[in-house]
C-alpha cells in the first residue's frame, strides 16, 4: 500500500513528504545538490543540468539555496508534495525557482524566471531552458508515440521544436496493459518548443521549454509541464491524460451543426471544388436539389471554393472576402437564401495586398522560417485579434454562416516572427478569434493544426473539430487512427476531410476533383465504403462531396437518421494498442450511454472494428477480446456481426446467419482483395439474464448509436415484460428496423433472429446554438421491451 514519508534515501536523495510508489503511479526525488530524479514502476529518469538562454549564450545554472520540501494544495484542490530549488549565477544572481510537484498519479514540473532575461531570440525549435529535460538510468518503456506538425500525425518517437508535442514512452512488449508515462506541457502551450537533445549534445528521454526564439523572458514568467503514468496501454493512459487536462482547463464544447447532422462539402478533392470556378452557385444548387431528390437530407453546405478574392501570395489567401461575380453570380446572400440551410464559410490567412490592413493592424508571415516558404501572408496583430474577428465574423453571419473554418493554422502560428518571439503573442491572437465566435455562438473548425494549436483548445468552447487527416485529394487521408487519440482525449471531434460516397469514375478529372493524372487508389468504390465508415466513427464532420447523380444514397444513409442527425460511436475509431506500428490497421471504438466515460465495459453496448489494408496479411488478423477499450468483462459472452450480413434482417433466421459466438476471446479479419478493402465488425454482449442480444440497427454503420439509443437494459429474469428494454428515439413518422438475437421461446437452446419495428411519432423539437441539441429530441422517443 501506499504511504507517507518524509525520510531521506539513499545516495543524497530526498523523496520530500508524498506517496510512496503504488500501481500506476510516479513521484519526483531531489538531491542535496539541486538534482532531481523522476521515478516510476519499471523507469528512472535523471534530471539534466539546469541551464538557460541569456542573450544567444547558454548559461549553466547552479543551485543558490539549499532545496525545500513542500506541500499543500493547487487552485483544483488537489494535494502535492515536493520540492523546490533555487538557480542562479555569481554574475546574474538568482535566475530561476524550480518546483517538482508530485500528486500520485502524475508530476508537475514548473520553473519561474525571477528577473527580466534578454534572449537573442535566434535559436530556432531550441529551448530557452534545460528544465526539465530527463536523461534515461533505468528503462522499461521502449515504446514511442508522439504527434507533430500539421493534422497531428503520428511518429513512433518523440518530436521536436515547436511543431512537436507531447510524448508517449510504452511498455512495447505489452502495450494494450502495461506501463506507460506521458510527457507534455502543462500552459503557454504555443511558445513551447521539445527537444531530444540538449545544448551540450546530452541525449534525453524527452525535454520542453519555452522556445529559445522569444527576444525576452518577463520577471514572474512560469511554465509547467506534466509527467502522467498510465498502467493500463496506451489508449487507457491517453484517456486518462486527457481527462486531467480537461479538468484542469474545464474544457467543454458548443454544439455545431457540422459535427451533429450531414452535410455537403467543397473541400480540396470535392467534385465542385476548383471543378466549378464560374457559375458555382448554381451548381451548387443544381447538386442540392438532385440530394434532395434522391432523399439524401443535407442539413449545411460547406462552402470553400474559393469563392473570394485572392491573389495567390499564400494558398487560399484572402484579398477581400467579397464575392467574385463570375464565380458567384447571384451573390453569397442570395445563395445562402435559395439553398435553405446553413452555410459554413472559410478563411485560412489574408494576402500581402489585403484591403482589410487600411482598417486593422497586420503583421507578416516570414516565409524564410522552415517549412514556410509558399505561405507569404498576412495575419491579424495579436492586440486587434479580438476586434478584427468580431467584425469579420459578423461579415460571415451576414453570408449566411453558421459554423467557420480557420485553415493553415500552423502556419499561422509558426510562419509569423512575432509569435515565436513574444510570448503571448499567438495565444492572443487565437483568444480573439475564438472568443468572438463564442460571442456570435459560431462554433469553429482548426484545420492543419499543429500539437500545440490542439492544447490550445482546451480553453476554447468554441472550437470543436479539428482536422486529424491530410486532404482527400492527395489519397491517405484514411490514416488517422492515432491522429485521433490525441484529439479525442482534448474533447475535440477529429475531421477525416470530404470524401466520396462511390467511384465517381470520369467525372473526376473533368471537374479536376483528382486532376488530369486520375485518382489516388483510395477514390476506387471500396476506398468510398471506407471513407464514409471513418466519417461517421471519426465523431466528426460527415460531409461528402460527390458529382452530380453520383451519390450512393443507400451508403451515405448508413451513417445517419432519416433527417440528417448523424449516428455516431462514444469516440472516434483509434488504432488498437498493439497495432500501430503495423502496415494493415485495426481501429476500434464503442457505443454506450452519452456522457459516459467508462474505465471498464460494464455500459458498453457495442464495440466496432475496422479493418483495412489487410491485402497483405496471408493468415488474416486475429484481435483478443482483451484488446478492445474499455476492457470487456471476462464473465461476458459477446456476439459477431459483420456489416452487411443480411441473415440479421430475417425475422426468425438461425442466430448463426446473423451472428456468432466469439470463441476464445478472438476476432479473425480475413485478408482483402484490396487494401482499401473493408470489413467492420460490430461485437454485441449477451444478457446474463436471458441469453438475449441486441444487435441494434444493422442498416446502420453504426449499430447502436447514443443518438438513436437513450436506454439498452437487460432485463431481470424475474421480469414478465420481456428481456431487454430500449428506448430509442429519431425523426419525426421514421422507421426504424432493429434485430435482436435470443433463443426461440424462454426455455429453447435454439437461438433466433427477432425483428423489431418501431415508428417515431410524428412529432420534433430543433434546438439552436450553431447545430442542433440533441436533448431537445426526447419527445420524439418509443420505449419497448422484446
Amino acid at each position: 500500500m501506499a504511504g507517507r514519508v518524509c525520510a531521506k534515501m539513499a545516495a543524497g536523495w530526498v523523496l520530500g513528504c508524498l506517496l510512496v510508489l503504488g500501481e500506476g503511479k510516479v513521484s519526483t526525488v531531489y538531491g542535496d545538490d539541486c538534482s532531481y530524479r523522476l521515478l516510476g514502476d519499471g523507469f528512472e529518469f535523471r534530471g539534466a543540468k539546469v541551464a538557460v538562454v541569456v542573450g544567444d549564450e547558454w548559461r549553466p545554472l547552479e543551485c543558490v539555496s539549499t532545496p525545500e520540501d513542500v506541500h499543500g494544495k493547487n487552485e483544483h484542490g488537489w494535494e502535492y508534495s515536493g520540492w523546490k530549488m533555487k538557480f542562479g549565477t555569481k554574475e546574474l544572481g538568482h535566475v530561476m525557482t524550480t518546483f517538482g510537484l508530485n500528486f500520485g498519479q502524475f508530476v508537475v514540473f514548473t520553473f519561474q524566471v525571477e528577473q527580466e532575461l534578454v534572449v537573442a531570440g535566434s535559436k530556432h525549435d531550441e529551448l530557452f531552458s534545460s528544465f526539465p529535460a530527463f536523461i534515461q538510468e533505468k528503462n522499461g518503456l521502449e515504446g514511442r508515440l508522439s504527434w507533430k506538425g500539421s493534422f497531428v500525425q503520428a511518429d513512433n518517437k518523440c518530436t521536436e521544436g515547436t511543431q512537436g508535442g507531447p510524448c508517449l514512452i510504452y511498455n512495447s512488449s505489452n502495450p494494450t496493459t502495461g506501463n506507460a508515462l506521458m510527457f507534455s506541457a502543462l500552459d503557454n502551450f504555443p511558445t513551447t518548443s521539445h527537444r531530444t537533445k540538449l545544448w551540450n549534445n546530452t541525449k534525453v528521454i524527452w525535454a520542453a521549454s519555452t522556445v529559445a526564439t522569444v527576444k525576452k523572458v518577463p520577471r514572474g514568467f512560469k511554465h509547467s509541464f506534466m509527467a502522467f503514468s498510465g498502467n493500463e496501454g496506451i489508449t487507457d493512459t491517453i484517456n486518462e491524460w486527457g481527462k486531467l487536462l480537461q479538468k484542469m482547463y474545464k474544457t467543454w464544447r458548443v454544439d455545431d451543426i457540422t459535427v451533429s447532422t450531414l452535410g455537403y462539402q467543397t473541400d480540396n478533392g470535392a467534385q465542385y471544388c476548383s471543378g466549378c470556378a464560374n457559375g458555382c452557385d448554381q451548381i451548387l444548387l443544381n447538386e442540392l436539389a438532385y440530394l434532395k431528390g434522391i432523399s439524401v437530407p443535407i442539413k449545411y453546405l460547406s462552402y470553400q471554393n474559393a469563392w473570394w478574392h485572392g491573389t495567390g501570395s499564400a494558398p487560399w489567401c484572402v484579398s477581400d472576402w467579397d464575392w467574385v461575380p463570375s464565380r458567384v453570380p447571384m451573390g453569397v446572400p442570395e445563395f445562402h437564401r435559395r439553398a435553405g440551410m446553413p452555410f459554413q464559410l472559410y478563411a485560412p490567412y489574408f494576402c500581402m495586398d489585403t484591403k482589410y490592413a487600411k482598417d486593422f493592424k497586420f503583421i507578416s508571415s516570414n516565409p524564410n522560417l522552415p517549412t514556410c516558404g509558399q505561405f507569404k501572408f498576412k495575419e491579424i496583430a495579436p492586440e486587434e485579434s479580438l476586434k478584427f474577428y468580431d467584425w469579420f465574423i459578423s461579415l460571415g453571419m451576414s453570408y449566411g454562416m453558421q459554423s467557420f473554418e480557420a485553415d493553415f493554422m500552423n502556419q499561422n502560428l509558426n510562419c509569423v516572427d512575432r509569435f515565436l518571439e513574444e510570448i503571448g503573442a499567438a495565444a492572443q491572437y487565437m483568444d480573439g478569434m475564438t472568443q468572438a465566435a463564442f460571442k456570435h455562438k459560431i462554433p469553429i473548425q482548426w484545420c492543419f493544426v499543429s500539437p500545440s494549436g490542439l492544447l490550445q483548445t482546451l480553453k476554447y468552447p468554441s472550437v470543436t473539430n479539428l482536422r486529424g487527416s491530410t486532404d482527400y485529394a492527395y489519397g491517405n487521408s484514411w490514416d488517422m487512427g492515432l491522429s485521433s487519440l490525441f484529439l479525442w482525449a482534448m474533447n475535440t471531434a477529429p475531421s477525416k476531410d470530404t470524401f466520396w460516397t462511390s467511384d465517381n469514375g470520369d467525372m473526376a478529372t473533368k471537374l479536376d476533383g483528382c486532376g488530369k493524372k486520375g485518382c489516388p487508389p483510395d477514390h476506387s468504390d471500396d476506398g468510398c465504403e471506407l471513407h464514409t465508415i471513418l466519417a461517421i466513427m471519426s465523431t466528426g464532420p460527415v460531409g461528402f462531396s460527390d458529382a452530380i447523380n453520383h451519390t450512393n444514397p443507400e451508403r451515405i444513409m448508413k451513417t445517419c437518421t432519416s433527417d440528417g442527425l448523424l449516428l455516431k460511436p462514444n469516440k472516434p475509431l483509434t488504432t488498437l494498442d498493439d497495432h500501430h506500428r503495423k502496415y494493415y490497421h485495426v481501429l476500434q471504438t464503442y457505443s454506450g450511454p452519452r456522457n459516459d466515460n467508462p474505465t471498464s465495459g460494464s455500459k458498453v453496448w457495442a464495440y466496432y472494428l475496422l479493418g483495412h489494408h489487410l491485402d497483405r496479411n496471408a493468415q488474416g488478423v486475429h484481435i483478443r477480446l482483451g484488446e478492445l477499450w474499455p476492457r470487456p468483462s471476462a464473465s461476458t459472452e459477446f456476439f459477431l456481426y459483420k456489416s452487411g450480413n443480411p441473415g440479421c434482417l430475417t425475422d426468425g433466421a438461425p442466430a448463426e446467419s446473423c451472428v456468432s459466438k466469439v470463441e476464445g476471446s478472438d476476432i479473425h479479419f480475413d485478408k482483402t482483395k484490396s487494401a482499401f478493402e473493408s470489413s467492420l465488425y460490430t461485437v454485441v454482449p449477451s444478457c446474463v439474464e436471458s441469453g438475449w442480444a441486441l444487435v441494434g440497427e444493422v442498416n446502420k454503420y453504426v449499430s447502436l448509436s447514443n443518438i438513436r439509443f437513450s436506454q439498452v437494459e437487460c432485463l431481470s429474469s424475474d421480469d414478465d415484460s420481456g428481456a431487454i428494454r430500449v428506448t430509442i428515439r429519431g425523426a419525426p413518422s421514421e422507421n426504424i428496423v432493429l434485430s435482436f438475437v435470443g433463443p426461440d421461446t424462454p426455455d429453447s437452446d435454439t437461438y433466433k433472429v427477432h425483428l423489431k419495428h418501431v415508428t417515431i411519432p410524428p412529432k420534433t423539437n430543433f434546438g439552436s446554438f450553431g447545430g442542433i441539441n440533441e436533448d431537445s429530441l426526447e419527445p420524439n422517443v418509443v420505449t419497448f421491451t422484446v
